[in-house]
């Protein structure tokens, strides 16, 4: 199955040079990162309510939720590192 091809969010190609890209799979409301030489599958991370294109800063993505949450997201190991709250959908 082709996961972010015929999303609303277009893949990120991380890093300098490109290593990896993250992909959404809103099926799946999961964020994946996938190696950019092969495809293979690097992590996979569920991120409930998921539905927006994350951005990318250095080593962390920042995910939106339409729960009103911002997740913070290690691009290197897929990891939870934090998020805040707000009191509407971003």
């Amino acid at each position: 199955r082709n996961v972010g091809f015929g999303q609303l969010v277009a893949p990120i190609l991380v890093g300098d040079p490109p290593k990896s890209v993250l992909a959404v799979d809103a099926a799946r409301e999961e964020l994946i990162s996938l190696e950019v030489a092969t495809g293979k599958l690097q992590w996979r991370q569920p991120v409930p309510g998921l539905t927006a294109s994350p951005v990318v800063h250095k080593t962390t993505a920042w995910v939106p939720t339409r729960e009103g949450k911002l997740f913070s997201v290690d691009v290197a190991t897929g990891a939870i590192q934090g998020g805040f709250s707000f009191p509407q959908p971003l």
